[in-house]
């Protein structure tokens, strides 16, 4: 086999794997350009389940793995990953990267290659590849394993009253009329599932076990994927809370629980500081006001996507975190799930300490 043929495999290959996969999908998100095709980690498993037709967009595809992870494999580790050692891997690469089929507008010639030889060494599909770009970066920050998101929610206040006849339904505790806002973001703290429009009364686990997240549970969470939640939310094997009243090592677990779990708010915190609007959207219609805010999410991520990145000012965390509070109800899981959720979080503790 010429090189110039064994360079065009795997591009396609590359290139073919992810928008079959994409294809498959039913969001039916499209890439923004060719690159991102190489690959095209729009992965509905991570919850990618609200920004889809309506924009390109995708789930980040970090070259952090391939730059900072792989090479820094023993030759064992490399082996098992890519089914050749490290010297073959760069001599295919010496073999193809001259190749006119490769240009500065696609992936790197690298990561390409690792993705077809990670794809042939296994019986997997393109999801399990993106187990390793969109999880790395979660783990880099306090070692937790396997997430795919952290939660948390907050209120997004309304100038005047709502002009429907149960309006006092939208006051919060603190007597302001708002609507709920659940989000979980990714590593880099772009919103990859939202749930938006409940009245601010609404008690915050009825939100939750309503959510999107919540009842298409099974279709969004797979093999040991989980996210990160604030004490308040109910534990499972793939929601996992802070401890409540933490003792032991319970407490240096909580800490490093919180500064993987700060994303979220630091992510609410941009989001109402670059779009002011949302700190009292003036209008008293709530379905306008639901669509402002779809529409600053979307944006949200747009510009961060492009490492637009808002600089919170200082004291921001007081001024616009409004992260709710709730007490779990045993509605929103059964006590096996509780007991799964207890035994995966003691394993946790084992691994991040």
């Amino acid at each position: 086999m010429n090189n110039h043929l064994l360079s065009q495999l795997i591009r396609d290959s590359a290139e073919s794997s992810s928008e079959n996969d994409s294809n498959n999908s039913n969001n039916n998100i499209e890439s923004s350009s060719e690159d991102e095709q190489t690959i095209n980690i729009i992965v509905r498993r991570y919850l990618y389940n609200r920004l889809s037709t309506s924009h390109k967009d995708t789930i980040p595809k970090s070259n952090f793995w391939y730059r900072n992870i792989l090479f820094k494999y023993d030759e064992k580790r490399f082996r098992t990953v890519l089914r050749m050692n490290k010297l073959t891997f760069w001599k295919i690469i010496n073999m193809i990267k001259n190749n006119l089929v490769f240009n500065s507008r696609q992936r790197p010639i690298e990561l390409q290659l690792s993705v077809v030889l990670f794809l042939l060494g296994r019986k997997s599909t393109i999801w399990d590849i993106a187990t390793r770009f969109v999880v790395r970066g979660f783990e880099q920050i306090e070692g937790f394993p396997d997430i795919i998101g952290v939660i948390d929610g907050t209120h997004v206040y309304l100038f005047e009253a709502p002009n429907k006849p149960n309006k006092d339904v939208y006051i919060n505790r603190k007597r302001r009329y708002a609507i709920h806002v659940q989000g979980v973001v990714d590593h880099l703290g772009r919103f990859i599932n939202y749930d938006i429009g409940w009245p601010a009364s609404v008690h915050d686990a009825k939100v939750f076990s309503n959510s999107s997240l919540y009842t298409q549970q099974n279709n969004l969470f797979q093999d040991d994927d989980y996210i990160l939640a604030d004490s308040a939310y109910p534990i499972s094997k793939w929601c996992i809370p802070s401890f409540k009243s933490p003792i032991r090592r319970q407490i240096q677990f909580n800490k490093k629980h919180n500064r993987t779990r700060v994303v979220v708010e630091q992510a609410f915190g941009r989001l109402k500081n670059r779009f002011q609007f949302l700190k009292e959207i003036r209008t008293n219609d709530t379905k306008l006001a639901t669509k402002f805010i779809d529409i600053a999410l979307i944006l949200h991520n747009i510009v961060e996507k492009n490492n637009d990145i808002w600089i919170l000012p200082p004291r921001t965390r007081s001024e616009t975190r409004d992260i709710i509070r709730f007490v779990t109800s045993q509605n929103c899981r059964c006590r096996i799930e509780k007991r799964e959720g207890m035994i995966k979080r003691q394993n946790l503790i084992d691994i991040v300490l």
